[in-house]
């Protein structure tokens, strides 16, 4: 840690009580936010530069760097029993690759035999998988909300399914979000919490931890104590 960021730390929080902070990478270097009480970034002061610098390319990252793929994240430094805490919340544990995507298709046999929907009478001579969609939402631990099941047929049109058909197509969703939840490969107690949306296809997951509690004198160098 730089020398100057401690004793910088020490006095903005004994002035204001908390220090927040966001960051995230981008393909060259990274973005940093920071709020000390009604003031953002550079107006924060001389801790803008020294923080925001330890953060993104400092110890700090080093330290994070040392638990695994860690990109994103966010967070609040405070005081608890004289000493300087941070909060640390990771978001976005997963680069989104299109490689790394997963599409949501439906075969014939899906749609005419599982669904039991006659094609012809939507007006389709032949069946294309790239003219049925699904739409949904669905947080970890929830059931899927906002579900439709789209057809085309020189427009979008949603099918009117019944409670049958609306299950057998939320079972075949949870097998597949089942097996698309991305790994997430970090060294830290902590619980990953998800949320995933699908619309025309593709299956966007957002992700975040629960806040991990870390001691500022457990990450910086001994020197700098």
């Amino acid at each position: 840690m730089e020398n100057e960021l401690k004793p910088l730390l020490e006095k903005t929080l004994k002035e204001y009580g908390k220090i927040t902070f966001d960051l995230t990478y981008l393909t060259k270097g990274c973005i940093v936010n920071i709020e000390i009480g009604d003031n953002k970034n550079e107006q924060c002061g001389s801790i803008y530069e020294e923080l925001s610098s330890w953060l993104g390319y400092g110890e700090f990252i080093e330290f994070l760097m040392t638990k695994g793929d860690v990109y994103n994240f966010k967070g609040e430094i405070c005081v608890e029993n004289a000493e300087i805490v941070i909060y640390l919340t990771l978001k976005d544990l997963t680069y989104d690759f299109d490689d790394d995507k997963t599409f949501i298709y439906f075969d014939e046999e899906f749609i005419t035999e599982e669904l039991n929907i006659n094609i012809s009478e939507i007006g389709m001579d032949e069946f294309d998988e790239a003219h049925f969609k699904v739409r949904f939402y669905k947080k970890k631990g929830m059931p899927i909300e906002e579900l439709e099941l789209n057809y085309f047929n020189k427009d979008w049109y949603q099918f009117n399914l019944d409670s049958k058909q609306n299950d057998i197509l939320k079972e075949y969703i949870e097998s597949e979000i089942e097996k698309a939840i991305p790994v997430y490969d970090v060294d830290f107690d902590c619980e990953v919490m998800w949320e995933v949306n699908c619309d025309d296809w593709c299956l966007e997951f957002n992700h975040t931890s629960s806040p991990i509690k870390l001691k500022l004198n457990e990450i910086i160098s001994e020197q700098d104590r």
